[in-house]
């Protein structure tokens, strides 16, 4: 990935910093629930290159393969190098090491009103059907790419499952598809939350 709009939380040191109000609030490690919810504020002039993907706002893609042989084997050209001071995962020391994403979740931008708990529910409902005025349109302008090679059934941008903007953009020399734009992929109002749209 060239930017990865991940559906995180608070991770590595800042895992237990509890700020009480604000943006920061709103990602902490106990309301993986709200992983995902803080708003892109700015994201122009930006560009990438020879990345599979360019842009992704999931938490989990296919997994790149890099230099493998054509044969029977499938051997990688080029072996991996074992960082054996990277703590396995599952461990507890790996929870301060690794990024705190949830795999299973996109991102809900969800606008944090000034001097409120914004890592509650019951101050600031997340973006949602039902809670339409706390929601963020995430807004990429002037970003450029060439020579993606995303997965079949990804494209360079994927852009999901909120409201999206993508002015002023280039996408060139693309392998397969160049930008997707889809809700949940349900029927469902958490699938496709009322008034959704999205705009290249």
């Amino acid at each position: 990935m060239c930017y990865w709009l991940t559906p995180g939380g608070n991770s590595g040191n800042s895992r237990y910093e509890y700020w009480g109000t604000g943006y920061a609030a709103e990602q902490q490690v106990d309301t993986q629930s709200r992983y995902g919810t803080t708003p892109l504020k700015s994201f122009v002039g930006n560009s990438c290159a020879s990345s599979q993907n360019a842009f992704f706002t999931i938490g989990q893609s296919v997994q790149c393969f890099g230099l493998v042989s054509n044969g029977d084997s499938g051997a990688p050209l080029v072996p991996r190098v074992i960082n054996s001071l990277a703590p396995a995962i599952g461990t507890n020391a790996s929870q301060n090491y690794y990024p705190m994403v949830n795999p299973s979740q996109g991102r809900y931008p969800t606008f944090c009103p000034p001097n409120l708990d914004c890592s509650s529910n019951s101050s600031v409902p997340t973006c949602a059907a039902g809670t339409e005025q706390n929601c963020a349109v995430t807004t990429i302008d002037r970003f450029t790419t060439s020579f993606n090679w995303a997965d079949t059934g990804f494209a360079a941008l994927w852009l999901r499952p909120q409201w999206y903007l993508l002015s002023n953009s280039a996408i060139t020399d693309e392998q397969n598809g160049g930008v997707t734009f889809v809700s949940g992929g349900g029927y469902g109002t958490s699938d496709e939350i009322p008034g959704y749209w999205a705009l290249a």
